[in-house]
């Protein structure tokens, strides 16, 4: 993996630990106030506070706890971002295109003409001149 997403790596994971800690905090904090408040005669009030610490639990959980946080998939899809980074880059190249398009399944070519056509419509409101496609032909050629 490159040096600058091994930096990005390890300040997502920085952050991730962050939010999970002080949402943990703010979760015990309103337990604590939930407790007191019924305690003190607003039993109303400890129920609503009850309710905020499950919904703090809850988003802690989403966010950065368990095999189904967004932690848990950023961190799998980064492996496999690392697992899969090409060695040495890969050139794009006429030679890799021709190449992916020769073992391209058909929906896939199918894609690409309309690609290409949309790309076409495209500069169909270009200038065009004698000359320039004269100049392109011979490019080809």
């Amino acid at each position: 993996m490159p040096a600058p997403l091994t930096g990005y790596v390890s300040g997502l994971l920085t952050a991730y630990l962050w939010v999970g800690t002080n949402l943990n905090t703010l979760s015990n904090q309103t337990l604590a106030l939930s407790n007191a408040l019924t305690a003190e005669g607003c039993p109303a009030s400890g129920i609503a506070a009850g309710n905020m610490k499950v919904a703090i639990d809850n988003l802690r959980t989403w966010l950065s706890w368990g095999g189904s946080s967004m932690q848990h998939f950023d961190i799998l899809a980064l492996d496999w971002i690392d697992s899969n980074w090409p060695n040495g880059g890969g050139a794009v190249d006429m030679d890799a295109i021709l190449s992916a398009m020769w073992s391209s399944k058909n929906w896939q070519t199918l894609l690409f003409i309309a690609y290409i056509d949309a790309m076409r419509g495209s500069i169909s409101e270009k200038t065009v001149t004698q000359q320039s496609m004269a100049d392109y032909l011979r490019h080809f050629l």
